[in-house]
């Protein structure tokens, strides 16, 4: 049920941005409303794909910002474990060189009951990631529902690099590691996720294509 229950909310959450900062915890009709007229007019312009079960899609996040430079193009994926917990290659439209850069990203939402989550803000942490161990940074924490949402930042490396990195495999885990100075139980109660790597060349090509096309705008 926690994933059928998140799938819809952390979808929202994510747009949310583009829609008016009232709309930012709320999941009225009237605010729905608002989120979809504003997707549907970032669809006439710019690629917006519907979210479709383990397979990789493309979106743009324009923020609401009349400057491109602070867009975002999303590449992402659902969770096995947990489906609203994505993740998301993120390519950054401000130049030529940054549409070849992606920057992973996940959240890990959490029903832990720890207070004081902005304490491991900005913490790196040990990690196991695609058959490696790795240090992931803590972002930010953010009260969502009846739990917390925490934003996560994996690494950033060439779209090519990224294809290479996942090649040959079929899914990849992201999972949370326990150091001497944190211990994860007391902060996450999930700790791993679990992501289908299919369609992810495609979407990389896509989101960069993208980026390429919204630099080549402001020519």
């Amino acid at each position: 049920m926690k994933n059928l229950y998140l799938i819809i909310l952390f979808s929202l959450f994510f747009d949310i941005s583009i829609a008016d900062e009232d709309c930012y915890k709320s999941l009225s009709l009237e605010c729905s409303k608002k989120l979809e007229s504003k997707i549907e007019e970032i669809k006439k312009h710019y690629i917006h794909e519907e979210y479709k079960t383990d397979l990789w899609t493309v979106h743009t996040e324009t923020f609401d910002k009349k400057n491109s430079k602070e867009w975002n193009i999303f590449a992402s994926v659902n969770g096995k474990v947990t489906n609203g917990d994505r993740l998301r290659v993120r390519v950054l439209p401000r130049n030529i060189e940054s549409c070849n850069m992606g920057n992973i990203i996940t959240t890990f939402y959490t029903y832990s009951d720890v207070k004081n989550f902005s304490d491991i803000e900005n913490v790196l942490i040990p990690a196991y990631f695609n058959d490696r161990d790795i240090y992931v940074k803590i972002l930010s924490s953010h009260k969502f529902l009846a739990g917390n949402m925490i934003f996560i930042d994996v690494t950033w490396n060439k779209l090519e690099d990224l294809k290479s990195f996942f090649s040959k495999k079929n899914e990849v885990s992201l999972k949370l590691m326990n150091s001497k100075h944190l211990n994860i139980d007391e902060y996450f109660d999930i700790q791993e996720n679990l992501f289908s790597l299919e369609g992810l060349d495609r979407a990389l090509d896509k989101a960069k294509y993208q980026c390429i096309k919204i630099v080549n705008s402001r020519v």
